[in-house]
């Protein structure tokens, strides 16, 4: 259950951010002004896998049993050993990938620390706390956050890595 309202949650946060932009009469009315074209985003559903084009670029969505890893993640960003791929996302400036371990929060936490600094990122803010461990790290030009947290009797990875 928690899959489906992760993929949910995901595939509605896209369709929402497709129509940002809209200016005021538009949103109010849900049409465009007479002298103004709208391109609507080109849509590519499938049963694990949607696929949006906009004037802002491409964002795909993955999840379920066909889920992998983005051609052009970066691999200087960890996919922890053992995890089960559970979502990835691809925007046209950066790639949400979601991990599930059955290791402690702890050990996973370590994992990326030691990970992170070895790929020579520098950590710009790390917290610990009940349970969750958020970590971020930065190289020129790229952003990479990393949310870590209890979920049921697993652990959840959260890998968000942005470049401007």
């Amino acid at each position: 259950m928690f899959r489906h309202v992760l993929t949910g949650t995901a595939v509605l946060g896209l369709a929402l951010t497709a129509g940002c932009g809209r200016r005021a009469e538009e949103q109010r009315t849900g049409e465009a002004p007479a002298n103004r074209t709208v391109r609507q985003p080109a849509v590519a559903p499938a049963k694990e896998h949607v696929s949006i084009r906009s004037k802002n670029g491409e964002f795909t969505l993955t999840a379920g049993e066909a889920v992998q890893i983005p051609a052009g993640f970066p691999k200087d960003v960890l996919i922890y050993g053992g995890a089960k791929i559970e979502l990835a996302t691809r925007a046209p400036k950066g790639y949400t990938i979601s991990l599930r371990t059955p290791d402690a929060v702890e050990t996973v936490t370590a994992a990326y620390k030691t990970a992170m600094i070895r790929e020579h990122w520098r950590q710009d803010t790390a917290g610990v706390l009940g349970g969750q461990a958020i970590l971020c790290y930065k190289k020129p030009g790229r952003t990479t956050s990393i949310v870590i947290a209890l979920a049921g009797d697993d652990t959840q990875i959260m890998l968000t890595v942005v470049a401007p």
